[in-house]
């Protein structure tokens, strides 16, 4: 629910996003969180437990295996704190990722540009010639670059 509201408040802001919810993590649903992560182009992987060794660790390392030429940025994590989830609700309130928390990781991650690469490698003769076309994000036009390096 905190993500559903997150993410209602930055549609409000112009920021558009995509809330998968898995209900479990074994069977982990793989196709749809490729296929979300590749509709997306950038990934913020919300979870409850802690940062380090947390279940968001695995599903980031899978994305960013298996989609990364799809992916305009690196996979973002936002976890509890590495601490021992306390017994009161106020400091467990406290150690999980808020609403403001990950409306603000959602802001970072947006604020990021876009390049959608695609990257062509030609050999010919004595030369090597690099090919790549970035969109810009603030002018949404297509930027062709091209380099030649001695083989």
């Amino acid at each position: 629910h905190r993500c559903n509201s997150a993410a209602e408040r930055a549609a409000a802001e112009g920021i558009e996003c995509a809330v998968l919810d898995l209900r479990s993590l074994c069977p982990l649903d793989l196709d749809v969180i490729y296929q979300t992560a590749r509709n997306t182009g950038k990934v913020l992987v919300i979870h409850e437990d802690n940062l380090t060794g947390g279940a968001g660790a695995e599903i980031a390392a899978r994305i960013s295996e298996h989609c990364f030429e799809d992916l305009a940025a690196p996979v973002r994590r936002l976890a509890a704190l590495d601490i021992p989830i306390p017994y009161a609700a106020s400091l467990e309130d406290a150690s999980l990722p808020g609403e403001d928390d990950i409306l603000e990781s959602i802001r970072s991650l947006a604020l990021l540009p876009f390049w959608k690469k695609c990257v062509f490698v030609f050999s010919w003769r004595f030369f090597l010639i690099r090919f790549m076309s970035l969109l810009c994000p603030r002018c949404r036009n297509w930027v062709i670059r091209f380099s030649c390096v001695i083989e």
